[in-house]
This record gives C-alpha cells, structure tokens and sequence, in this order.
C-alpha cells in the first residue's frame, strides 16, 4: 500500500470514530494534533503532563493509553510512569522520557502483577474499545482527514504495520505492538508478519508477552545511568 493509500485509509477510520474527549489543548498543538489527541488519547493519560521525547511524543501516548486501558486492570502504570519521569528529572531537569524506557516499565508492570495470566479480560477491555470498522470511502477522505492519517502512519516503525486497520482500537494495537518489537529478543519477525495479516490484537499480546519475559530492572535502571 501507498504511503498516500494508507493516509487515506487511516485519515477516513479516525474520521468515523468517536471522540473520546472533547477537551482542547489551545496553547501547545494544532488543529491536526487536537483530533488526534481527542479522538485516541484519554484526557487521564495527557493530565499526567509526563515529560515524553519530542521525536516520540504521540507515538508515546498512544503506547502508554493502549497500555494503561488493555493491560492495567489496578491502573497503577499510570502512577509508576509519572514517578519514573519525575526522577529522571531529578536527575536532569532537562530529560525526557524516551519510548524505550516506557515499553520497558510496561513489560516489567505485565510481569509484575501476571497481566497475561488475565487474557481474558484483557481482551475484553480491548473490544470495549472503538473498534466500529470504518464506512467511509476513504478515496473520497477530505484534504483535512488526509492529513491526519499521515500523521497516524508517521507513529509507526514498521509502515505497512496498521495498512489493514479498519478501526481505532485495531490501530492502537498495531501502534502498541510495533513500539515493542524493537525491545524483543526474539519473535519481533513474528509479530511483524500478523501486522500485515491485519491480527493487530494477537500482535500486541506476543509482542507484550515476549517482552515481560525478558525485561529485567537493569534494562530500566540503565535508562537512568549516564
């Protein structure tokens, strides 16, 4: 698929899905980046203002909210997220939080508390998610919607990985699982191959299983050294 195909695709999903919060961010994103974040990012998840990599910030987001919604039945990754920011910035008023350091707390915190022992309901949580596939004619997407579905492709490594998404939750976890296949030992060919069959759910459930096999607390303290 097109890097414009794609744009299309995403831009006319995010167009028939619901708004999740209709509150506005006047002062620090634009008119493209208010959609995104009101349609895809919970307002709990911005109101932490954690201080995340400028290069990562949305992809951030939507990694830490999948997470925080899916896998977090005691919602406590929220709370252990902001304090790991808050002490690399005592280290350096300066730091940002990085993607890798988030997908490391995330597989630690699935480990932790048994998260994939609870399957069930973790897929569960994942349906209650908008996941109305898409009825637009995404040829005939506006100019506007266009624009945003370039900018939900910009959140992938992988850039065919969310070709097949037909709905927000589907893309949400294909964004999930493709933030995570750079930290995996092994089985990221794997996850990249039900990516592109379009089982985005599978995806990031190996991707997070293989990971909270393998992260260990010096993969996180390594973050804070240097």
């Amino acid at each position: 698929m097109s890097p414009d195909d794609q744009a299309r695709r995403l831009g006319a999903m995010l167009k028939c899905a619901e708004v999740g919060d209709e509150f506005e961010y006047r002062f620090m994103f634009d008119l493209t980046a208010n959609t995104f974040l009101q349609k895809l990012i919970p307002k709990n998840v911005m109101d932490r203002k954690l201080n995340l990599a400028p290069g990562e910030f949305f992809r951030s987001l939507l990694v830490l909210s999948f997470a925080a919604t899916v896998f977090d039945s005691g919602k406590k990754l929220l709370d252990n997220v902001e304090v790991i920011s808050k002490e690399l910035l005592k280290l350096n008023r300066k730091a940002t939080l990085p993607l890798g350091l988030i997908v490391t707390e995330i597989a630690l915190h699935a480990a932790e508390h048994d998260v994939l022992d609870q399957e069930r309901e973790c897929r569960k949580r994942f349906e209650r998610l908008d996941n109305r596939r898409c009825a637009c004619d995404a040829a005939a997407i506006d100019p506007y919607y266009e624009a945003v579905g370039f900018m939900l492709g910009e959140q992938l490594a992988m850039k065919d990985g969310a070709a097949r998404a037909g709905s927000k939750g589907q893309y949400q976890a294909a964004v999930f699982a493709d933030a995570f296949m750079p930290q995996m030992k092994k089985g990221a060919d794997g996850v990249a191959a039900r990516l592109l069959k379009g089982d985005y759910w599978e995806a990031s459930i190996q991707a997070l299983r293989s990971c909270s096999k393998t992260a260990t607390l010096e993969d996180l303290e390594s973050y804070f050294q240097g």
